[in-house]
């Protein structure tokens, strides 16, 4: 296989030469899980799924990020760079058999990983987004056909940070690992505490796919909510691209069933008919602070990423014309301390509610749901 210059991928010409490379990537832990903030094992195989709305071009870059694209003997196979300024760089191989969502593969550092994902998912042209998987779409992964659950993880922070005296609240937060045979055992009898329910939205689940006594024949996946895959035990790669890729199918079809709400006009025998619905999210307790929630909602930071113009149209009830900071299209909001609901446009994308109630749940409480995601969350 040859290595083009300045690169560390060989440019692969076979999907076989591809899996035998990353099998040779996987590498085992020193003692225990090796698991460093959040991301897996320092070096050894690692994916994960990002959103590129509106294709992907061979390069480009802002914001200290740059990133280009590479092809390799295999079409739908390319390798993937991004450099960071005073972050390191990182290379991935990239499967962009479906346009939408890319799956990456690499064995570079998971700081320089991390980096790069954060910093390419900054940016706005092209507009990349992570793949946000809320804890309905990591439950039903877990147990899906070929998956078997082997644990998960919450990390839960509640209420507001900072702030002044008069509106501040005590932070409650949860930081929780379990895996093997009993994890749900114990996850059920955690969900019955009252004070730890609200805690326990799923922050990753832990799976094995794969069967027999051989490393080589099985794989364990730490399966995070921003679309991240870190490989913990075997050295099975075909399952491995096997779960990222049926997790990426799952994900793209809740998100085209999310799509199917848009709100549009459509003209059919010479009358105009409203096509799409609100998705509609329910608070399984009320918000004590609307104003102070909304704002937290549109500051333009991440992890939510929007912006918006508020209007308090009555005490305690909010209109908000909003805009997505990764795709600049606008949607419109209605929240309450009980329920909010979101309209999206002919061209929102529902991408961005995912990454709304994936971090809702984390933030504000595991009850959260939004019904039209969890209808097509087992789909």
């Amino acid at each position: 296989m040859e290595v083009q210059n300045g690169a560390s991928l060989p440019k692969v010409q076979t999907k076989k030469q591809l899996v035998d490379y990353l099998e040779d990537q996987i590498t085992a832990p020193a003692g225990g899980d090796g698991e460093i903030s959040g991301h897996g094992r320092p070096r050894g195989l690692k994916s994960y799924v990002i959103e590129a709305n509106g294709g992907l071009a061979s390069g480009g870059g802002a914001n200290g990020t740059a990133w280009e694209i590479d092809g390799t003997g295999v079409d739908e196979i390319k390798i993937f760079r991004v450099r960071r300024n005073g972050g390191g760089a990182a290379e991935f191989f990239a499967d962009v058999s479906d346009k939408r969502f890319l799956m990456l593969h690499t064995n570079s550092e998971s700081r320089d990983t991390k980096a790069a994902i954060d910093g390419i998912t900054e940016l706005r042209h092209p507009s990349f987004d992570r793949m946000w998987l809320p804890h309905a779409l990591l439950d039903a992964i877990g147990k899906d056909g070929d998956n078997t659950f082997q644990g998960f993880g919450v990390r839960f922070t509640s209420g507001f940070a900072g702030g002044d005296a008069a509106h501040a609240r005590p932070l409650e937060d949860l930081r929780l690992t379990l895996s093997g045979s009993l994890a749900r055992n114990i996850e059920f009898y955690l969900k019955g505490n009252a004070n730890l329910k609200d805690a326990m939205a799923y922050r990753k689940v832990r799976v094995m796919r794969g069967r027999g006594p051989d490393a080589r024949d099985y794989v364990h996946d730490d399966i995070y909510g921003d679309g991240h895959f870190a490989i913990k035990r075997g050295k099975s790669v075909q399952d491995h691209i096997d779960l990222v890729r049926t997790s990426k199918d799952r994900y793209a079809r809740a998100v085209e069933g999310i799509e199917k709400c848009r709100l549009g006009a459509r003209r059919a025998g010479g009358k105009w008919r409203i096509s799409g619905e609100p998705l509609n999210f329910e608070f399984h307790k009320k918000i004590p602070d609307v104003g102070r929630f909304v704002h937290a909602l549109f500051d333009s930071t991440r992890p939510f990423r929007l912006w918006g113009l508020e209007s308090e149209v009555e005490e305690g009830y909010y209109s908000v014309a909003a805009a997505d900071l990764h795709t600049g299209n606008p949607l419109n909001f209605e929240i309450a301390d009980d329920m909010m609901r979101v309209y999206l446009n002919e061209a929102s994308c529902g991408n961005t509610v995912m990454r709304l109630l994936c971090n809702l749940q984390a933030r504000f409480g595991a009850g959260i749901r939004c019904r039209q995601v969890e209808d097509v969350a087992g789909k």
